[in-house]
């Protein structure tokens, strides 16, 4: 029974070369490269919700206000959020109808 939990799990993974995915990387690089070597201690000292932060480096779902606020807690635009590795979103990451 574990197994075919597992495997209807791993089914749902997005691509990874999904929005998703593609903004869970540029969060873990911003994180990094301001010098906060985990999670944890990013997300305590920007009063973030740890276990939320901690989804969203992986790739959850997240609501464009929950965006806002981690871009906030970057301090830098939304337009500087999006300029770096995006650019190898296929045209068709589209969802089939």
């Amino acid at each position: 029974m574990a197994k075919a939990i597992k495997r209807a799990s791993e089914s749902s993974q997005s691509p990874p070369s999904s929005l998703k995915n593609l903004v869970a990387k540029r969060i873990k690089d911003l994180r990094k490269k301001q010098g906060f070597e985990n999670q944890e201690h990013f997300a305590w000292e920007k009063n973030l919700s740890r276990s939320l932060y901690g989804k969203y480096e992986k790739g959850a779902n997240m609501t464009l206000d929950s965006l806002e606020k981690l871009i906030n807690a970057f301090n830098i635009s939304v337009k500087d959020f999006f300029s770096k590795g995006f650019d190898t979103i296929p045209d068709d990451n589209k969802k089939p109808k």
